[in-house]
């Protein structure tokens, strides 16, 4: 070995220590977390050689030029009076709510529409009756929340929940309103919010009409909702916070304190893989093991780079590294505790269902039950749960992800070893053993 090699060695592996001693002063890690470090540390450094394609590069690049134009439009937005209002939310005063209504609606006798490019189609689902000052039209928000994460099941899980007959689905499962939509000038009003669930709220007002009640629930599916924190320093209430001081948890609960949060969460090291797959289609490059492999080393090494400077929630939140129009693995949002913490601050326990992704996949019909009954909605039978458990597995791994196989045994060892910690700090706060998934 190299004289220069060990020096690279050397300092990976102190650094690499430091960041473990931070893990464990600032979030109660055991001793015993630290082992394996040094034989870590030089795996990465002496595995294959981690060159990304050019193309892969390119690419990148030319999306990090587009969110920066993004961020600049953001930026530029603030100076338009609507925009700067409409992200107030937090400010915004809610019509009260129909008691008589199991999901949070009001009657308007006006509703506004929205000017959101991305809702020109679907405004047609927004039926306003012919003669407005005569009926009043219902404005519905989501009863419960699939707050994430990506990859972890969650568009059959949502698909399967809509299967109940109390439980509508909207006019599509991912809004995507709360994070990252309302950014978009145009689209940053509850309105646009509001006109994504109309299908459903008019379903409710059919069935309220029949007997002055409805115990109809409506959802929303975005798995952005849970860690899409991009942008957090611009929102209001975050001026001069190192660290977010507003989520997407406190936008949520400002629209519905009394919203169901339904989260489910998947091993971080087999979502990352998953999580690649399905963002080829994006980023436009050609799958490999070598290639996630290389993704892995250099996406862990730019993490560590950061917490040898600033704190552990501020590099999960940090956007600037790892932006989410361009990171391929989702390392940081597959960090759950850190994202779930921010939820639990503003939501009750109770409130909040953490599904396990292997536990349901072994056992559909359990864990649909489960979420019935967080759901307050009426039990099934059991024809009708094993029909709705029975069904087609959605938003399967595409066929060139099946012919890809695993990752290298190698990689999958380097991803384990570093979720570790932060797994343990998961199981430690759902009192669950389970979301340790590798001891």
């Amino acid at each position: 070995m190299g004289k220069g090699l060990k020096t690279m060695i050397l300092a990976a592996v102190l650094g690499t220590l430091m960041y473990y001693t931070y893990l464990r002063t600032s979030s109660m890690l055991q001793f015993s977390e630290l082992t394996n470090v040094f034989q870590s540390s030089e795996t990465i450094l002496l595995s294959k050689p981690c060159v990304l394609e050019e193309r892969y590069y390119e690419d990148n690049n030319s999306r990090i030029l587009f969110a920066r134009d993004l961020e600049d439009n953001i930026k530029a937005g603030k100076m338009v009076v609507d925009f700067w209002r409409d992200l107030r939310v937090l400010s915004t005063k809610l019509p009260e709510t129909v008691h008589t209504m199991k999901n949070p609606c009001w009657w308007t006798q006006h509703p506004h529409r929205t000017t959101c490019d991305k809702l020109t189609l679907m405004n047609k689902a927004l039926k306003l009756p012919a003669n407005q000052s005569r009926e009043p039209v219902l404005r519905c928000l989501p009863y419960f929340y699939l707050i994430g994460q990506a990859k972890c099941g969650t568009t059959d899980i949502f698909s399967r929940i809509t299967r109940h007959p109390s439980v509508l689905s909207p006019i599509t499962k991912e809004p995507f309103w709360v994070f990252p939509l309302r950014f978009q000038k145009g689209c940053s009003s509850i309105e646009t919010y509001l006109d994504f669930l109309q299908t459903s709220s008019n379903r409710i007002k059919d069935d309220y009409l029949a007997d002055n009640v409805s115990s109809l629930i409506t959802g929303d599916g975005s798995t952005s909702t849970m860690s899409g924190n991009t942008w957090w320093h611009m929102l209001p209430g975050n001026e001069g916070c190192v660290e977010p001081c507003i989520t997407n948890a406190n936008i949520v609960h400002h629209l519905n304190p009394k919203a169901k949060i339904l989260v489910s969460l998947r091993n971080p090291t087999s979502r990352s893989f998953s999580y690649y797959i399905m963002k080829a289609r994006v980023l436009k490059y050609n799958i490999s093991k070598e290639h996630f492999h290389n993704l892995v080393v250099n996406e862990i090494a730019e993490f560590q780079n950061c917490m040898s400077h600033s704190s552990l929630r501020s590099c999960v939140m940090n956007t600037t590294e790892e932006n989410y129009l361009t990171t391929a693995i989702g390392l940081r949002s597959s960090m759950y505790h850190i994202h779930l913490v921010d939820w639990l601050k503003v939501f009750p326990r109770e409130q909040i269902h953490v599904i396990h992704f292997e536990a349901y996949t072994n056992q559909v019909e359990h864990t649909l039950a489960g979420v019935y009954k967080f759901l307050q909605v009426a039990s099934l039978s059991d024809k009708e749960m094993k029909y709705i458990a029975g069904r087609r597995i959605e938003n399967e791994r595409t066929e060139s992800g099946k012919q890809l196989g695993d990752m290298w045994p190698e990689t999958r060892g380097v991803l384990d070893n570093f979720f570790k910690p932060f797994n343990a700090q998961l199981a430690s706060l759902l009192n669950n053993d389970a979301f340790k998934w590798t001891q």
